[in-house]
């Protein structure tokens, strides 16, 4: 719910602050949702608000837009699918703390990420293309040259930004999805992330532990102390494989290889993963 509404809001802020204080911004409520579930784990009321305030502090819509703005072209398409590996860093750093600390450790642990985020984002450049939408030319400039180097020819750049800026002032945001070339790649990403997060993907990916562990005894007793590493180890194995696919996944999109190939096998080897996952716990219960 929170990653909902601050997906959506965060879009609109950013139009209106900047990429980099909306970011700057977002972070508040990511840290006061940390401090909120350490402080007031044991109320599930309280729980339930700071996991809220988490998901809108998450913030993934104007981290994209900010990525792809800061890219330069010839290097987006690789550099931009790094995120994908960021993330599967993310979950494998989590299983990893969670075989070793209690989860309170790992949640100060978190914590302690975010302001280091925060202090880093400080010292980042503001989105040249967000800085020309305001008509801040030379400071697009500046941003550039930080991004780019001092010796890159950015004048190129500037230009093209400022064409692109110019076509979509000329027209209205809303008719324009009303062309084709809008409305078809629009719907073909809606559905695929429709379908990719119905797949069951992220419910083995945040129950991993769970899944390995069978979830006996009392789960909050469990949660206060460091857990049997049997169950953290089968959880880091699968984020260790994760992160190789991303890997792999990355190359392969930078040597040029069919997208829609690599979707189609990659669906392959999921669904057949879940069906290896599935067949194992029937046998499991009947047991």
């Amino acid at each position: 719910m929170g990653q909902l509404v601050g997906s959506l809001l965060a879009g609109i802020v950013s139009n209106s602050l900047g990429r980099k204080r909306t970011l700057l911004l977002f972070t508040i409520p990511l840290l006061c949702g940390w401090l909120l579930l350490i402080f007031n784990h044991k109320s599930l009321i309280w729980s339930n608000v700071a996991r809220i305030l988490q998901g809108f502090g998450m913030m993934p819509s104007a981290c994209q837009v900010y990525l792809v703005e800061i890219l330069d072209v010839k290097r987006r398409e690789t550099l931009g699918a790094l995120v994908s590996i960021s993330i599967s860093i993310g979950i494998t750093l989590t299983y990893v703390l969670g075989a070793f600390f209690s989860w309170l450790t790992v949640a100060w642990i978190f914590f302690g990420i975010v302001l280091a985020q925060s202090f880093g984002l400080c010292f980042v450049p503001e989105s040249p293309q967000w800085l020309m939408t305001k008509g801040r030319v030379q400071e697009a400039e500046q941003s550039l040259a930080v991004l780019r180097g001092r010796k890159f020819d950015n004048s190129e750049e500037i230009k093209s930004i400022s064409a692109a800026l110019t076509k979509s002032a000329s027209s209205s945001i809303w008719r324009e999805f009303l062309e084709p070339e809008a409305y078809k790649p629009l719907g073909i990403m809606i559905s695929l992330w429709f379908f990719q997060q119905f797949s069951g993907n992220y419910a083995v990916i945040f129950y991993a532990v769970d899944i390995f562990k069978g979830i006996t005894g009392d789960m909050m007793d469990d949660m206060m102390k460091p857990a049997d590493s049997t169950p953290y180890m089968a959880a880091i194995l699968v984020g260790s494989i994760r992160i190789l696919g991303s890997i792999i996944g990355v190359v392969m999109i930078s040597r040029k290889l069919s997208r829609r190939l690599l979707m189609v096998w990659s669906s392959i080897g999921m669904m057949l993963a879940m069906i290896m996952l599935v067949v194992v716990e029937h046998f499991k219960v009947e047991a």
